[in-house]
């Protein structure tokens, strides 16, 4: 008889969303790191005053939600030689990676190789982005990397009425200290490949830090 093929232990299932766990969810799949500028905020601000005095005329108030430069999409980085420097590997590459971790540590974690999961890990947002550090044009512009990525679980026995029904792991980050563009822009935008990789590594080692957790019934 032919011998069965070996069945390599896997963990729950690692997968990518658009909604993160508190029900907000993105109108669309990341793609580039893009880049949000002073000039940015000033038409936003802007197009938000418009909008509120819009709604003070008509008798509704104010509707409008507080202004956060971190929640503006901003516009392509032009100018970049390597569209490769710039790309979003969130929802590709990062979940990839994510699983092959996954499944080692379930793997030598005794009790859990044998387990089957309903629920997957879920790799929600991750929106990278230059955004202006300072609002104040008395020096050049400076800008810092951010992302505002989330990893989550729902607990395999968790119910309707369950309190805590999901695990929870923010890999929202942000690069210290700001920098000038041509900073980032140097050696063909390296830095920026550079310094997100290391942002996503970091959210991984987190994710894996809590997986125990993460994974109890």
């Amino acid at each position: 008889m032919p011998s069965s093929a070996k069945v390599e232990p896997r963990g729950p299932r690692v997968s990518y969303s658009l909604s993160y766990a508190d029900g907000s969810r993105l109108k669309e799949e990341p793609g580039d790191i893009r880049i949000v500028r002073r000039s940015t905020t000033g038409k936003a601000v802007a197009t938000q005053v418009f909008l509120n005095a819009a709604m003070l005329a008509l008798g509704a108030g104010v509707a409008v939600n507080p202004f956060s430069k971190d929640r503006l999409r901003g516009a392509p980085i032009e100018g970049v030689a390597d569209r490769e420097r710039v790309r979003n590997p969130v929802s590709t590459d990062f979940v990839k990676a994510l699983q092959a971790h996954v499944d080692e540590r379930v793997a030598l974690t005794p009790g859990l190789a044998s387990r089957a999961f309903k629920y997957p890990i879920v790799v929600a947002g991750g929106h990278a982005t230059l955004v202006y550090d300072s609002l104040a044009d008395t020096e050049e512009e400076k800008f810092q990397l951010k992302t505002d990525l989330e990893v989550y679980k729902r607990r395999e026995t968790a119910g309707l009425f369950s309190v805590q029904p999901l695990h929870r792991v923010s890999c929202a980050d942000a690069s210290t200290p700001a920098l000038v563009l041509a900073d980032w822009a140097s050696q063909d935008d390296a830095l920026l490949r550079q310094t997100l990789d290391r942002m996503l590594a970091g959210c991984a080692q987190r994710v894996v830090a809590q997986l125990d957790d993460m994974l109890k019934d």
